[in-house]
């Protein structure tokens, strides 16, 4: 287990980021759900406690997602449950539709 930790933190430190790289998995509960049908290609919004970093606030899922149900009901049932959650954002320009796209969650 050493050895994998190990594994682990050298290649955080050694893989290559691009401007296209997930700025980071944050972790943390579901503190609010929130749904907007105004929005064309938006699903389910979360804020988290703790915050995102740097008052981003908001994470929404995109429908174009290919595991948007999948992900929708995990988060769902985090949010019901307490569970903890890490999610991996594409972070975004306050005027975006999409606002900071969730890519991948997991919950546990």
């Amino acid at each position: 287990m050493k050895k994998l930790l190990t594994v682990l933190l050298i290649l955080s430190f050694t893989y290559p980021h691009s401007a296209t790289a997930y700025d980071g998995g944050y972790t943390g509960t579901i503190a609010l759900l929130h749904f907007n049908s105004d929005i064309a290609g938006r699903g389910v919004c979360v804020r988290m406690n703790p915050d995102l970093p740097q008052n981003y606030g908001w994470a929404c899922l995109s429908t174009s997602n290919p595991l948007y149900k999948e992900i929708t009901s995990l988060l769902y049932v985090a949010y019901i449950t307490g569970k903890s959650c890490t999610l991996y954002v594409n972070f975004a320009a306050p005027s975006s539709s999409l606002l900071n796209e969730i890519r991948i969650g997991q919950c546990q």
